[in-house]
């Protein structure tokens, strides 16, 4: 119904307003898309969209056809604080627009809402997997040096037991570097 639509501005912070909290149910979000975007699409090869951390179940639509999806609503599959990185269907593109980005989101109350990222982007395929690739190796080296800086403190701690704190830095290093790892 659009007389239920209302006007917000990005980021979009569902958990900060009081009507989404604990929310169950369904949001969409709609963004109209600048008119040089099929041109673009056309010169540059095609076109990619990166989500960066998205809540819950969301559901991606160009002009109406549903090109991505991230978790599952029945049966119910959550796919909270994940990342969507996907080309985009050229196709779908109105060379005379309007494009519309439609954004569905999905929570049965157990992860609030969140569609925030400030990554949140797109546009030219190759800028967007660049920005995207250049991200994950700038996280990697970081993962790197945290491992690497908590095995030597390990070592450093095995040569000299009495100063436990090598042992304890060591191992905060290797615990922090592990989880990030499963993060990315």
């Amino acid at each position: 119904d659009p007389g239920d639509w209302r006007e917000r501005t990005y980021p979009l912070r569902f958990i900060e307003q009081e009507e989404f909290q604990d929310y169950s149910g369904w949001v969409t979000v709609r963004r109209e898309l600048p008119a040089k975007l099929p041109q673009l699409a056309d010169s540059e090869g095609g076109l990619a969209l990166y989500t960066g951390i998205v809540s819950d179940v969301s559901v991606y639509y160009l002009n109406g056809r549903e090109f991505a999806r991230l978790g599952a609503a029945e049966p119910y599959r959550s796919a909270a604080y994940m990342n969507l990185l996907t080309q985009v269907p050229v196709d779908a593109l109105e060379p005379d627009g309007p494009n519309t980005l439609t954004i569905a989101l999905y929570t049965q109350g157990v992860e609030p809402l969140d569609l925030s990222d400030a990554r949140l982007q797109m546009g030219a395929a190759g800028d967007v997997y660049a920005a995207y690739y250049q991200g994950e190796i700038i996280t990697l080296c970081m993962l790197a040096v945290y491992m690497v800086t908590g095995l030597y403190h390990l070592l450093l701690a095995a040569r000299r037991p009495k100063d436990l704190y090598n042992l304890y830095f060591g191992l905060l290093g290797l615990v922090v570097s592990c989880y990030w790892f499963f993060r990315t």
